[in-house]
């Protein structure tokens, strides 16, 4: 994400603080029912996600910087297996949809060495005070894989990464949400085209893929563009759930709080109805 100015004079970053903190504060709320169970997991990336710890496992023990690219089957799934794929099995871009290929884009952008993503995954937690400060915490740096944003924030909410993430932070089983006893959302939300990807297709049209198979399972998704351009918006458009009220176009910060607003007005409105 871009640290130009909005309109009051905020960086893209700032806004994206500010409209999280509210998002987060509104979905768990100080005085939150006994039997209201909310959960948010985050998923930064850029052109690598940076998975810490998590790393061994998903990599099978490759990545040697805690960071990870694309599955190497290249298939659009959940599955706990894999392994994906690191720096080492190839390190340039090979998405050409905005018209050049940055060699080496794992690790290089022009005069900066960004290397594994310097934030982290966040699994599944209650506690809104560390989710807030984590987004606090957070920079700009690196490409846009945004693919990669969409399988992770798919893979935190997925049953098959129980055993992964353990204890509070292991997603509930999908056979609640056929049940209609529970709901499953990923938020997606960009400023860039979706323009960096070293193995598979091109990075939208993976996107594309991974957030039509997690809806097929039963994943809500809503999607926001922020200030992107056009490709991106198509992009996110095409991956939101169908209805106005899943996807949000936002120019500046206030439109961003406003879309983060709505939707935490409509997952609200979806739990109750579970």
């Amino acid at each position: 994400m871009g640290q130009s100015p909005q309109k009051g004079g905020k960086s893209k970053i700032s806004s994206l603080k500010s409209a999280f903190a509210g998002f987060a504060e509104r979905l768990i709320p100080d005085n939150k029912p006994a039997s209201q169970k909310v959960r948010i997991g985050l998923a930064p990336y850029s052109n690598s996600m940076n998975l810490g710890t998590y790393a061994a496992t998903a990599s099978e023990n490759k990545s040697q910087d805690g960071c990870v690219t694309e599955r190497k089957d290249g298939l659009a799934t959940d599955a706990a297996v894999g392994p994906f794929l690191v720096a080492a099995d190839g390190v340039d871009d090979t998405d050409n949809s905005d018209g050049q290929t940055p060699k080496g884009a794992y690790y290089t952008k022009p005069k900066a060495k960004v290397g594994c993503t310097q934030s982290g995954i966040k699994p599944l937690t209650d506690d809104r005070a560390d989710l807030i400060a984590t987004v606090n915490a957070f920079n700009t740096d690196g490409w846009t894989a945004g693919h990669l944003g969409v399988q992770w924030g798919w893979n935190l909410i997925s049953d098959q990464w129980a055993g992964v993430w353990g204890g509070a932070s292991a997603p509930e089983s999908y056979d609640e949400v056929k049940k209609e006893k529970l709901l499953k959302a990923v938020v997606l939300m960009t400023d860039g085209s979706f323009n960096t990807a070293y193995h598979g297709d091109w990075s939208s049209k993976q996107a594309i893929a991974l957030c039509n198979a997690m809806k097929a399972k039963g994943v809500v998704v809503f999607a926001v563009a922020f200030d992107a351009p056009a490709d991106a918006q198509a992009t996110l458009k095409t991956c939101a759930s169908s209805g106005s009220e899943y996807y949000a176009n936002a120019e500046d910060g206030d439109d961003l709080d406003a879309a983060f607003n709505k939707f935490a007005i409509q997952l609200t409105q979806l739990r109750i109805a579970k």
